[in-house]
């Protein structure tokens, strides 16, 4: 499995995991719900007490069982990310932002 590959594959539907990386494709809200790519979408000023109320929901979940359960789901993609990616130490970085 390929390490650009490993996270998304594991969750997004396959249209959206072929037109994002093939198309270049940009995603809107709405239009990213539809996709699976996101959960809920808020506007600006409702952004921050969807987040926090999402947070709140979400609090009773954590804990040691919950991460077993994910380790197991996603134990290619963890296997995969863990892999030493050849050619990484001769990688050219930027601290500039990609141009858009």
């Amino acid at each position: 499995m390929d390490l650009l590959a490993a996270r998304p594959d594991a969750r997004l539907h396959p249209d959206a995991l072929h037109q994002a990386p093939t198309t270049g494709h940009r995603y809107g809200g709405n239009q990213a719900l539809t996709a699976g790519l996101v959960h809920a979408t808020a506007s600006a000023a409702d952004l921050l007490s969807h987040a926090v109320d999402g947070a709140h929901q979400l609090a009773g979940t954590r804990g040691p069982t919950l991460g077993a359960i994910k380790k197991t789901m996603y134990a290619q993609v963890l296997s995969t990310l863990r892999s030493p990616m050849s050619g990484a130490e001769h990688q050219q970085w930027s601290t500039q932002p990609a141009m858009s």
